[in-house]
């Protein structure tokens, strides 16, 4: 029963990461998109996308606004 829970976890966050990458995505310009795109590939394919891939596209908007 826990290994099931789990997965079902797991599940969640990533439809929910792939909500938030659109989200996220969504308002930015063309270019700053496709910079980010190229930094963090798995986000051009929003379906394959997982929690993992969000938290590396914040991280990298993160390092873009501080530099």
């Amino acid at each position: 029963m826990q290994k099931n829970a789990e997965g079902g976890l797991s599940a969640s966050y990533n439809i929910g990461a792939r909500y938030f990458i659109r989200e996220i995505l969504k308002p930015l310009p063309e270019t700053e998109r496709s910079l980010l795109e190229a930094k963090v590939p798995a986000v051009k394919s929003r379906t394959s996308c997982v929690y993992a891939d969000l938290r590396d596209l914040i991280s990298e908007m993160e390092l873009r606004k501080a530099a």
